[in-house]
């Protein structure tokens, strides 16, 4: 190897373990929130409650009951549901049918919100014009799989979405306490 290609390959390999370094020195360990909190459900307010069943599920659960266990765990934890609010609390139950007597389902809670972004609306006379947007974004979010036998799809989902709800609740008390 001559001189030349060492003081290539050195610089490459610098190149590379200093692109590490940047990488591993700038990764988010942990999520950031829009105001920079880490605390998504801080002076939550009310929720808004949506159960979304996939059709494979509907036949073999009772929609009203999985609903309503929801709704009380996080009533009994002190989450605050109001079906007029902003903010909306989605329970989405899906799952596919083996064929073979089992079912594969997934639950997933997830908590949606208005955020505001802002974007560059333009750029004039070399000054930064920005605009406000508001969306739709997920703030908070937890999921779960599993498979069962049909005949304990139900009691199953409602032990799972009990679950859910208490994850919920504990992250909601934990970020509003006193």
């Amino acid at each position: 190897m001559n001189i030349s290609s060492s003081v290539i390959l050195m610089l490459i390999a610098g190149a590379a373990f200093a692109g590490y370094e940047l990488r591993d020195k700038y990764v988010q360990k942990e999520p950031v929130y829009f105001d920079g909190s880490k605390a998504p459900l801080l002076r939550m307010p009310p929720l808004k409650l949506d159960v979304v069943i996939a059709e494979p599920l509907k036949q073999f659960v009772d929609a009203e009951a999985l609903r309503n266990r929801f709704e009380l765990t996080l009533r009994k934890y002190g989450v605050v549901v109001d079906q007029e609010a902003g903010p909306i609390l989605t329970l989405t139950l899906s799952g596919i049918d083996d064929g073979d007597g089992s079912i594969q389902y997934s639950n997933t809670v997830e908590l949606t919100e208005k955020v505001a972004a802002k974007r560059i609306d333009k750029i004039s006379d070399g000054k930064l014009f920005l605009k406000r947007v508001l969306m739709n974004a997920d703030t908070w979010r937890q999921s779960a799989t599993a498979t069962v036998e049909k005949a304990e799809l139900n009691e199953r989902l409602l032990e799972s979405v009990q679950k859910k709800a208490e994850a919920f609740a504990n992250e909601y008390l934990k970020q509003n306490e006193g």
